[in-house]
């Protein structure tokens, strides 16, 4: 058996074979020891070139951004949607006295439409802002209390109702407690009434939340 390659072939032969040991002598000794770590290199070199783009940019454009919060600011403190005290206490003995006025003003007879009793009551939860809340206990007829509902809701600064209960008075000979109350269409009285009202009512301080506060 011949293994030498005829006369005519052994000079491309070995020329292919010239050509494979130096291909692989360029992978290994050059390629990725010189070549591949520059590669790298001139793609991160890219890569902070746009980051750098990005970073000049957002430095020209601070004038605007400042003006733009304190634009912010200003209309966070000029707005009337928070409770204009700076601590709970005061906050939550405002906000009963807000809700007895209203009271006072919506009651056709004010001895059937009182505030019983309230409790304020601090939150916990991770709020952006601070929460005061009022526990209420209030004795109305529901007409009135709809009128004090409403004018809750809609004025302000702004105050949220949470927890409602309602329950019907029933006070008639040797009955008195409460039931809850049914409407019309079930066979509730449509007419007024005294109701049993227990709801907590809250607003918000322009100061972050304990939780948010604390973390910061």
């Amino acid at each position: 058996m011949r293994m030498l390659p005829a006369p005519g072939k052994s000079r491309p032969l070995a020329l292919i074979l010239f050509a494979i040991v130096v291909l692989t002598g360029y992978l290994l000794l050059v390629h990725w020891w010189f070549v591949a770590p520059h590669a790298a290199m001139s793609g991160e070199i890219g890569q902070m070139k746009e980051q750098l783009v990005r970073f000049e940019a957002a430095i020209a454009s601070r004038p605007q951004i400042e003006q733009r919060l304190q634009e912010v600011r200003a209309f966070e403190a000029a707005s009337p949607s928070f409770l204009p005290e700076n601590d709970f206490d005061a906050a939550a003995a405002a906000l009963f006295s807000h809700l007895r006025a209203l009271v006072t003003e919506h009651a056709e007879i004010p001895e059937r439409c009182e505030v019983a009793s309230h409790n304020p009551k601090r939150s916990n939860a991770e709020e952006q802002y601070e929460r005061v809340t009022i526990s209420v206990h209030l004795r109305c007829d529901i007409d009135d209390f709809a009128e004090v509902l409403h004018a809750v809701e809609s004025g302000k600064p702004l105050l949220f109702v949470d927890e409602l209960n309602i329950f019907r008075q029933v006070i008639g000979g040797n009955r008195r407690g409460r039931t809850p109350v049914r409407p019309a269409a079930d066979g509730g009285e449509p007419q007024a009434y005294r109701l049993d009202i227990r709801f907590d009512l809250y607003g918000y301080l322009r100061r972050p939340g304990p939780a948010r506060a604390g973390r910061t």
